[in-house]
């Protein structure tokens, strides 16, 4: 295994505990008023608004259309953004490990996000006060992950040959096409992130 010069992190499921390892959609559901029995509806159509969101819309330009057909009554000023922003939590276990690979070669985040949301999360706190080397963010570049097209644009902001980038992220399917790339992969487990950053840090290690 060729040795690590360029490290990619994701951020929601990695660098910051979101959604997926917790049962915070479930909550924003019942806060903005969907039904029970619409739940799967409304899940299935956010999934769908969320991709085109990760790929340079607003999320929160869909907000009409949702309100007309699950007849929400949302709070004044009501954010989908801001609302994930704030319900987003820190991922202290992952910092140390951000820390020590940035003293050791170069590192990026390689992720999806809505419009904004990544300066949402700087301005909270959220993430390592550092300067990554490179940040690919899919509501900036158009695309999003598994899209082929992102890995390939993200492997030519390293400068690096693909054997020697490790990206991290918590779902597989993001991380598919980083193996066919022939990157180095390593799946982050963001229900027990300290076991994970802590295997992360001797895999690391290994091939640093």
């Amino acid at each position: 295994m060729s040795k690590i010069s360029f490290v990619y992190f994701d951020v929601g499921g990695v660098g910051v505990i979101d959604f997926t390892a917790n049962n915070g959609r479930q909550e924003m559901l019942q806060y903005i008023g969907v039904p029970r029995e619409r739940a799967t509806e409304f899940n299935t159509l956010f999934d769908e608004l969320e991709v085109q969101s990760s790929r340079g819309i607003n999320i929160d330009s869909f907000k009409q259309e949702l309100v007309r057909k699950f007849n929400l009554i949302l709070p004044k000023k009501f954010s989908f953004r801001t609302y994930l922003a704030d319900h987003l939590v820190a991922n202290p276990s992952i910092w140390p490990v951000i820390e020590e690979v940035k003293a050791r070669c170069k590192i990026g985040l390689l992720t999806d996000m809505y419009p904004g949301l990544l300066d949402n999360i700087n301005e909270r706190g959220l993430l390592p006060s550092i300067v990554w080397d490179v940040i690919i963010d899919s509501s900036v570049e158009k695309f999003q992950k598994p899209d082929q097209e992102l890995y390939v644009l993200a492997q030519a902001h390293t400068n690096m040959p693909a054997q020697k980038i490790l990206f991290v992220d918590n779902l597989q399917q993001n991380l598919d096409p980083a193996v066919e790339m022939g990157w180095q992969t390593f799946l982050y487990d963001p229900k027990n992130p300290k076991q994970s950053s802590q295997d992360l840090l001797k895999f690391i290690d290994k091939n640093l």
